[in-house]
């Protein structure tokens, strides 16, 4: 049993709203502001404002640009590119291009570039880096299954022996097809035998030549998060990450960096053993250089472009058309019988039955479906109770890897949805093409109204109806 480990939718009409701001506390007591905020999102006002369309996003059709590189602050963006534009991590703000850059499947690319009148000057491009998967391949072939009759008997003799390989410990993990692993540094086969003595020969796929060990990436990890210990958190946009053993680094994700904090966090750990991820990266300056060049040309800012979305389904158009998606075919119901039929087939078979299916997407790798309740099924707010499911494609053949219910949201990149309601101390006059409402932003805000902050309502207009939305800018 020994392996070696080997679309753009359409814009909203104009209208006018007044808002005022209801903060989201995150358990702590709710701050309230009674202004009234310009719906570009910076200032305070005691007037209600227009609020227009968003401009048309600007699409150069320049070439890739091959001036020298010894002008303006040196980039290397990775995020989604649409319209002329990258979002780095799909955050605000967006970066103009001088030239199009053409995304991969996923829509992202990765950019190097110059910043130069709030212009990013295109040198190269490259396919933004993929994500990890989500799950792992089985690498035994005979292997019985993980049984939930073996199970306790199975971890309680792991957990006596993962102390003995401390040093040489380095993962474990279930493969698509339920075989469990485990995986250590150097050669597997003594680990082999002493599992074999342990019963669990059928039971257990044993992967060597892991790079590092659990506790040698562990201890890197803490010595790479001392080196971060004074710096300014706000100013790179948070620091996550932690032990990577299948590629047997420490992975440390930061929203921007400069090459003088990379170079930092590498001096504190061996060789190759760190890799610094951020979807900003300064190469010639430092984040004071972009701060100061973000705000020269803050105006200049792109218009977010919008999307209606229910979970991981984005529809064509802001004003969702529920029936915008095609009906199941063969290969569609063939992926949810087969789902049916797996263990999460007894949780998933009344979910199915409670909808009405219709394929949102598919490609060669990944589908998702869109449900519509067949009666009258709400969540706890009282909006209907819509559904997704997502498949992959693993060992051909659909397999699901996630399902459950959606609420139908207008999305943009950097912005979060917020709950809106009347004014109840500004009664509606059906005369005025005004409307007071009172917002809340649903993400965390650790209490604070969002004053100052970019807020963006959106409105779009049918021949029988105005419906509204508002989007906040995060903390």
């Amino acid at each position: 049993m020994r392996k070696r480990l080997s679309r753009r939718p359409g814009r909203p009409l104009a209208v006018l709203l007044g808002l005022a701001l209801l903060a989201a506390s995150c358990g702590a007591d709710d701050g309230q502001s009674s202004a009234d905020i310009e719906a570009g999102g910076t200032e305070a006002s005691g007037e209600t404002t227009s609020v227009s369309e968003p401009d048309d996003a600007v699409n150069t059709e320049t070439a890739v640009n091959t001036e020298t590189a010894s002008e303006g602050l040196a980039l290397r963006l990775t995020g989604v590119v649409d319209d002329g534009l990258l979002c780095p991590g799909g955050q605000r703000p967006c970066f103009e291009l001088s030239a199009d850059v053409e995304p991969g499947a996923d829509g992202g690319a990765q950019v190097t570039g110059r910043l130069i009148d709030g212009v990013v000057m295109v040198d190269t491009q490259e396919p933004r880096p993929p994500e990890p998967p989500i799950s792992f391949p089985n690498q035994c072939e005979g292997l019985t299954p993980l049984s939930d009759a073996r199970e306790d008997a199975m971890f309680e003799a792991l957990e006596g022996y993962r102390p003995t390989i401390a040093d040489r410990y380095a993962t474990q993990w279930v493969s698509n097809t339920n075989v469990f692993h485990f995986g250590v540094t150097g050669d597997p086969a003594d680990v082999e035998a002493a599992l074999a003595e342990l019963g669990l020969a059928d039971d257990i796929c044993v992967v060597g030549e892991f790079a590092r060990s659990e506790a040698e990436l562990v201890a890197i990890a803490d010595d790479v998060f001392d080196a971060m210990g004074d710096w300014d958190f706000e100013r790179v946009g948070g620091a996550s990450g932690g032990p990577d053993p299948m590629e047997g680094v420490v992975n440390i994700s930061l929203f921007r960096v400069d090459q003088a904090m990379v170079a930092e966090l590498m001096a504190a750990a061996p060789a190759d053993s760190v890799m610094v991820n951020a979807p900003i990266e300064v190469l010639n300056g430092s984040l004071e250089d972009l701060d100061a060049a973000l705000a020269a040309d803050a105006g200049a800012l792109p218009a977010p472009e919008l999307s209606m979305n229910c979970g991981a389904i984005t529809f064509p158009s802001v004003s969702a058309q529920l029936d915008a998606f095609d009906p199941l075919d063969a290969e569609a119901q063939e992926a949810i019988d087969t789902a049916l039929a797996s263990p999460v087939g007894v949780e998933l078979d009344l979910f199915v039955e409670e909808h009405t299916w219709s394929i949102a997407e598919r490609t060669d790798t990944e589908m998702q479906l869109f449900g519509r309740p067949t009666g009258l099924i709400t969540g706890p707010d009282g909006a209907p109770q819509y559904g997704h499911i997502s498949f992959t494609w693993i060992e051909e053949q659909w397999q699901i890897n996630g399902f459950g219910g959606c609420r139908l949201e207008v999305s943009a990149l950097g912005l979060g949805p917020a709950t809106m309601i009347l004014d109840p101390d500004r009664e509606p006059d059906p005369a005025s093409t005004e409307l007071p409402v009172l917002i809340q932003e649903r993400d965390c805000a650790n209490g604070e109204a969002p004053i100052g902050r970019e807020i963006l309502p959106v409105v779009t207009e049918t021949e029988t109806t105005v419906e509204i939305a508002v989007l906040v800018a995060p903390v």
